[in-house]
């Protein structure tokens, strides 16, 4: 299912739509425009950072090959972790990116980058005729140019993980947000290589594809006092104050997923609306102390629950 979310204002003639940047989404969301003339039209940001991503991961195949590798040695052994414990006990397991989590696998480089030697000297002392992925690992890391590689991608696009966090966080208003968009520009702007010029044209080519980030643009610097001319904008005030707190990502309806799928699980026999709504309320409060001084709380006493 894509991530899309329309959120209408109480006029009724003025929304923001959020959609990702697959063609017959943006086909459907430029048809809402007959019903929504005003209708500022803005593709997931947090995609394009992905896309982004991607584009780092295509250009170093052998970091792909040493961190999936290294994964398949500690998969499943006992034996093995306990090794790696033994030799490096302040140190977490080799970090094993997750597809369906956006910006992971530069985590795993920046782990690999920090960490390289201890984990180079534990998978050498294994036996290469146990498996072959111990005898890959090791012919990886014993490469010449992997620790350039690590780290290169650490110290020009190791703040893109750090970046996804931010914008996934609720409450948070749009200059804000676009704020951390135009950092980010500026950063990989700054990244050396030819690489580092073909990272960056990635990311101006997702945001000049991205209709409604211009005018996002137009209306962030009117609200922080920048600049109060409106480019190719026919809002009003009142429609501009509206878009305070605009998000420029989809991660809200991601959040809802969960929410749904509690709610409508096959082993409910009895649920009434009263019951909808006194959890609905539960919900609204746990996100509310998610995102206040409680959280980092009630995360470390969830930490300790796990153990």
């Amino acid at each position: 299912m894509e991530d899309r979310e329309v959120n209408h204002s109480a006029m009724g003639n003025l929304s923001n739509a959020k959609y990702d940047a697959a063609p017959y989404m943006m086909k459907a969301a430029a048809s809402l425009s007959a019903l929504y003339p005003k209708i500022v039209h803005v593709t997931c940001l947090e995609h394009a950072l992905h896309r982004v991503a991607e584009e780092v991961l295509a250009n170093f195949p052998e970091v792909d090959k040493l961190i999936g590798c290294v994964k398949k040695v500690f998969l499943k052994a006992p034996s093995r972790i306990s090794a790696f414990k033994t030799e490096a006990p302040e140190i977490q397991l080799p970090f094993s990116p997750v597809l369906t989590r956006w910006g992971t696998w530069l985590q795993a480089c920046s782990y690999y980058c920090k960490n390289f030697d201890v984990v180079k000297k534990v998978v050498d002392s294994f036996d290469n005729g146990e498996s072959v992925s111990i005898k890959k690992a090791q012919e990886l890391l014993a490469d010449k140019e992997i620790a350039g590689k690590l780290s290169y991608i650490n110290t020009n696009f190791g703040f893109l993980p750090d970046v996804i966090t931010a914008l996934k966080k609720s409450q948070v208003t749009s200059v804000e947000q676009l704020q951390i968009v135009d950092k980010v520009v500026n950063d990989l702007s700054r990244a050396c290589g030819k690489l580092g010029d073909a990272v960056s044209m990635k990311m101006k080519n997702c945001l000049s594809k991205n209709r409604g980030y211009t005018t996002l643009c137009s209306i962030g610097r009117a609200s922080s006092g920048e600049n109060f001319s409106l480019l190719d904008c026919e809002l009003n005030p009142g429609d501009i104050a509206c878009f305070q707190f605009a998000p420029i990502v989809s991660v809200e309806v991601e959040r809802s997923f969960p929410i749904y799928k509690s709610v409508l699980v096959d082993n409910r026999q009895s649920f009434l609306f009263e019951n909808l709504r006194q959890l609905l309320i539960n919900f609204e409060k746990l996100l509310y102390l998610l995102n206040t001084p409680f959280a980092s709380h009630y995360h470390s006493m969830r930490k300790q629950c796990t153990c």
